[in-house]
């Protein structure tokens, strides 16, 4: 892939999460415009893709929708990073995100069961702690 094909991508990418974002947030262009303080024209030209957003616009998207930068280029919205940066899931593969990103396929009863079984997990692990505290007591 050349570069101009990946400067596109990218592109398309953002307007497109910009578009998502202003839809989820239920505002019109004409309201977003307002609070990125630019003309209605000029934000109706970044969504389209006829001009390229800057990072001033990219920056003030992040303040208003609360989102960290990485919102913008990722294909779905993953929330292994906060707003802040943090990373949410620490110690985690590659084999491991492959299989979070494919449970959004998943039937809402399978995605339940997971979600169970993670808690089941999660207890385990605690009562396990619990135990070994209890020992050196």
């Amino acid at each position: 892939m050349d570069a101009n094909t990946i400067e596109k991508e990218v592109y398309k990418q953002i307007k497109a999460r910009m578009k998502d974002l202003r839809k989820k947030n239920k505002l019109t262009q004409l309201e977003l415009a307002k609070k990125l303080q630019i003309t209605v024209q000029h934000y109706q030209q970044v969504e389209t893709g006829t001009t390229p957003p800057n990072l001033k616009i990219l920056s003030k998207l992040c303040e208003i929708f609360d989102v960290h930068p990485s919102y913008f280029f990722a294909k779905k919205d993953v929330s292994i990073i906060n707003k802040d940066g943090n990373i949410l899931a620490d110690n985690i593969d590659l084999y491991g995100l492959t299989v979070l990103k494919n449970t959004a396929n998943l039937s809402p009863e399978a995605k339940k069961s997971i979600i169970e079984f993670i808690k089941f997990k999660q207890y385990e692990a605690q009562k396990e702690v619990q135990n070994t505290q209890q020992d050196f007591e």
